[in-house]
């Protein structure tokens, strides 16, 4: 549940440390619906879950090829590149319809 916002969090705190030209060794992250603030370590751990994670966003080449034509994306930019298959909550729920 919390990995997600720990690697945005040393993140950010990448992000700050190379504006300030210092070391950012914590992080605090607000989970406002909860009503919780963390306090994060930059620990080693941490750091590599971000690597893993900038790498995979690197590794990424575009969008997947195009499952269906659909005029749900007509609007969207990536149309002629994407490859997201659209499904209705019916069809997901096996109601027909796709």
């Amino acid at each position: 549940m919390w990995e997600p916002q720990s690697v945005r969090a040393v993140a950010a705190a990448k992000a700050l440390a190379w504006r300030e030209e210092r070391a950012v060794e914590r992080a605090y992250v607000e989970y406002a619906r909860h009503g919780v603030v963390r306090e994060l370590d930059l620990t080693t751990r941490r750091k590599a879950a971000y690597r893993r994670a900038l790498r995979a966003v690197r590794a990424l080449d575009g969008p997947p090829p195009r499952l269906h034509d659909d005029a749900k994306c007509g609007a969207c930019e990536y149309s002629d590149e994407c490859g997201a298959k659209t499904r209705t909550l019916g069809s997901l729920l096996s109601f027909g319809d796709g």
